[in-house]
């Protein structure tokens, strides 16, 4: 079945095929994203103000919420990012190389606030 799929490929009948899979690498993947519409008003009415994001934030937290930063639920503490910094893993152990900060002026934007 190997030789065939390759001979289809080089004859120009399929292309390659790839599938990646979703599992992470301790099993569990964060899921933060809201599609009922009720919850999302919800969650909407209950922030304490609201700030324009830029690319680079709205990429960050996409990444968050769909899980392509698993195990994170958000931006990392001070404690988190020197950990990472220093030695590349979670304060769990986890291996995680790249620190995720909500970097911003906004005077809004202290602990604590939604």
């Amino acid at each position: 079945a190997r030789s065939s799929a390759r001979s289809a490929v080089r004859a120009g009948r399929a292309g390659p095929v790839m599938m990646a899979s979703r599992q992470v690498w301790h099993g569990k993947q964060v899921d933060l994203m809201l599609t009922d519409d009720a919850e999302k008003a919800k969650v909407a009415a209950a922030t304490d103000f609201a700030m324009q994001l830029d690319a680079r934030q709205l990429c960050d937290i996409e990444l968050l919420c769909n899980g392509g930063l698993s195990p994170l639920t958000g931006p990392m503490n001070e404690a988190t990012y020197q950990n990472v910094v220093n030695d590349m893993r979670l304060p769990s152990g986890e291996i995680f190389g790249l620190p995720i900060v909500f970097a911003t002026d906004d005077a809004n934007m202290v602990a604590g606030k939604k």
